[in-house]
């Protein structure tokens, strides 16, 4: 009876985690990386302030600036 039980409970678990992913999520895994982390966030929107303050309103350039994360990766934000 304790193994059935378990079984249960196991599937239980199993549909839950599918259901409750947070695979759904609109932001990037990469992207949910740079926010987590208060240093790489602030660096993030400093470019991109940055960016959005040296565009002009008639402008149809795309502006980029690369960035070096905390923990050593490059990226390259795009306005």
């Amino acid at each position: 009876m304790t193994k059935v039980i378990k079984e249960i409970y196991n599937s239980f678990n199993i549909v839950f985690d599918n259901f409750f992913n947070s695979d759904d999520s609109l932001i990037s895994k990469e992207g949910q990386q740079i926010l987590s982390n208060s240093k790489d966030k602030k660096a993030y929107f400093d470019a991109l302030e940055e960016l959005k303050n040296n565009k002009t309103n008639e402008s149809k350039e795309v502006l980029t600036k690369e960035i070096t994360l905390s923990n050593g990766d490059n990226i390259t934000v795009v306005y």
